[in-house]
């Protein structure tokens, strides 16, 4: 089902009937708006290797985290992912995602989408949402290693 999904009175999943399938594009939204409000910032070059993250997890699955069909699907060669990439890029073209830094080193999402990623993220299946989370902790890995080296 596309479009608006109903909230849920009780603020949880939603029935499987009304949920949508989920896309790479959904993954790389939920995965930056968990990461938006972290003190780091959002590294550009950290979003780019998103699809490297998932390509990594899936070599090596992390603990009690299942791979989403989804993700298992794309194809990714050489730790790149075209699904994933188009996603990054869309997000940047259609302006929910800007650089804020000299030399377009930082990323900035707009708090109104954050918060609308991120309810969108809660209202997932929990075993989805254990993989966002899990990958979201390997990205801030990341994060602060790019930071300091």
């Amino acid at each position: 089902m596309h479009g608006a999904q109903k909230t849920m009175p009780h603020g949880g999943e939603l029935p499987a009937l009304e949920r949508r399938e989920l896309t790479a594009g959904d993954f790389v939204k939920h995965v930056i708006a968990s990461v938006a409000g972290d003190k780091l910032g959002i590294p550009t070059r950290c979003i780019r290797d998103l699809d490297k993250l998932v390509s990594d997890m899936k070599r090596s699955p992390h603990q009690g985290c299942n791979m989403p069909d989804f993700l298992n699907r794309i194809s990714i060669t050489e730790g790149k992912s075209n699904d994933i990439r188009t996603g990054v890029s869309a997000l940047v073209v259609g302006g929910a995602l800007r650089h804020i830094s000299p030399g377009y080193q930082k990323l900035s999402l707009g708090e109104e989408l954050s918060r609308m990623w991120l309810e969108d993220l809660s209202k997932q299946p929990k075993e989805y949402r254990d993989f966002v989370n899990a990958a979201v902790a390997e990205l801030r890995v990341r994060i602060r290693a790019f930071m300091e080296g």
